[in-house]
């Protein structure tokens, strides 16, 4: 009898921890440092938070300068939650890097009631770093083509459904998408074959898994593609003579080097200068 309650013991642990990796997605978590930091580490809702350990530790690829960990998680978020203000289907994280705390500078999700933590909803499949994005760091973009790139991880017992990737840009859907989707990497590329106008966009990503569930991520992103731009800030004060700045670009958003001179003409005698009433032809 004793045996018999030892081997059905067994098989229920067996079963729940079976039912635990099936309900999980490994995520990979990415860091491209301006500097030479000398450790990242990965804190989080899913490893208590802890820095200076091996558990948190980012490993490092030098010849990307990309520092990168990947997790399992939990399909749905924590259950329960690890705080009140924790975010329901989702797992809240920072980075950390020779001492200093910052979210993740690619994800524009940020929780202000917990610190400003970043934080990431798991599906199956979980969208990560849908990108161009809001972030300060994914910036303006400066062609009317853009590509699109993503991470899209499936549950551990399913696969990324291909002929369901699907990307929308201001309501116009790009289907049958899913030859940009690298099944190693668990990265989609994807190159948008119609020129967007100058001005917000709002991006849309889906997919489906292999069983029938599904993942979506919304963002925004900005473009700024005129064939004439000017780079210069605004002056707030006046001063006798500064530098202006600008370029012509070509429609891939790469400089135009055709162009080998440039002409400004400054309409208004008094001292302000108005952007609209400058003009150039080339380089600055």
């Amino acid at each position: 009898m004793k045996h018999l309650i030892t081997l059905i013991f067994s098989l229920v642990i067996s079963q729940m921890i079976f039912s635990q990796q099936d309900d999980s997605v490994d995520v990979t978590f990415y860091y491209h440092p301006d500097g030479n930091p000398n450790n990242v580490y990965l804190p989080g809702e899913f490893n208590g938070w802890v820095i200076n350990s091996p558990v948190s530790l980012m490993s490092y690829d030098s010849g990307t300068n990309t520092w990168f960990k990947t997790v399992r998680l939990r399909v749905g978020g924590p259950d329960p939650l690890p705080a009140p203000v924790s975010v329901p289907g989702a797992y809240q994280y920072k980075f950390h890097a020779d001492g200093v705390w910052f979210p993740d500078p690619l994800n524009p999700r940020q929780n202000p009631n917990d610190n400003n933590n970043s934080y990431l909803f798991i599906r199956n499949p979980t969208i990560h770093y849908l990108l161009p994005n809001s972030t300060p760091t994914s910036g303006i973009i400066r062609t009317r083509f853009p590509e699109i790139t993503a991470y899209l991880f499936p549950s551990i017992s399913s696969e990324v459904d291909t002929a369901t990737i699907k990307v929308t840009i201001d309501g116009n859907e790009y289907a049958s998408i899913g030859t940009g989707y690298d099944e190693s990497s668990k990265k989609l590329s994807f190159t948008v074959p119609d020129p967007l106008g100058d001005g917000e966009h709002q991006l849309i990503l889906y997919a489906e898994s292999s069983t029938g569930t599904s993942g979506a991520d919304t963002t925004t992103f900005t473009v700024q593609a005129n064939v004439i731009q000017f780079l210069t800030l605004l002056a707030e004060t006046w001063k006798n003579s500064w530098r202006l700045q600008g370029a012509i670009f070509n429609e891939t958003g790469g400089f135009d080097t055709t162009v080998t001179s440039a002409q400004i003409i400054r309409y208004s005698p008094v001292k302000s200068v108005v952007s609209g009433n400058i003009h150039f032809v080339g380089f600055i």
